[in-house]
């Protein structure tokens, strides 16, 4: 299980808890809380059994809804915190959307040979650094939230690049 995975590596999760069991829970719950969480899973053959932090949210989301969102995490769980752990998971789509975004800059290709397909993979990692190093130079420049959107889309950008080194399409 990934979970007994992080928890030996020592790395910190959060990990957005989902199922049957969890929503049916969920519904008897009114008011932020956390619990351990029994688990079991099996070495040799033989079960071993583990807990995991359960965190339960219940927050008011941005059209004034109140939500419920489970999450299982190996951080430490306070009172002040425990209600925290929806904005810290909200934090990571900004991550997938990030990673997302380094198809656009990937060419299209048929091609077999690994070589060439790395060498593909490399351009692409170039261009998506220096595509986000432009975007923090512009913020910073221009007093923006570094966490807010990019100032410079990936399809201006390579459009730019196209233009520059007068590539046509």
């Amino acid at each position: 299980c990934l979970i007994d995975i992080y928890n030996e590596l020592g790395i910190s999760y959060l990990i957005r808890a989902k199922g049957d069991y969890i929503y049916k829970k969920e519904k008897k719950i009114d008011k932020p809380t956390w619990f351990e969480y029994p688990r079991k899973r099996y070495e040799n053959k033989s079960p071993v059994y583990t807990t995991t932090t359960w965190v339960i949210c219940v927050f008011e989301n941005k059209k004034g809804e109140t939500k419920k969102e489970s999450y299982f995490t190996n951080k430490k769980v306070t009172h002040n915190n425990k209600n925290k752990f929806y904005l810290w998971y909200d934090q990571r789509w900004s991550i997938e959307i990030d990673y997302r975004s380094n198809n656009i800059f990937m060419p299209k290709t048929s091609a077999k040979k690994y070589v060439v397909r790395f060498f593909y993979f490399v351009l692409c990692s170039i261009l998506r650094n220096i595509w986000v190093f432009i975007n923090l130079k512009i913020k910073t420049r221009l007093g923006i939230k570094i966490r807010s959107k990019p100032v410079l889309s990936a399809d201006d950008f390579i459009f730019l690049v196209f233009k520059i080194y007068n590539i046509s399409v």
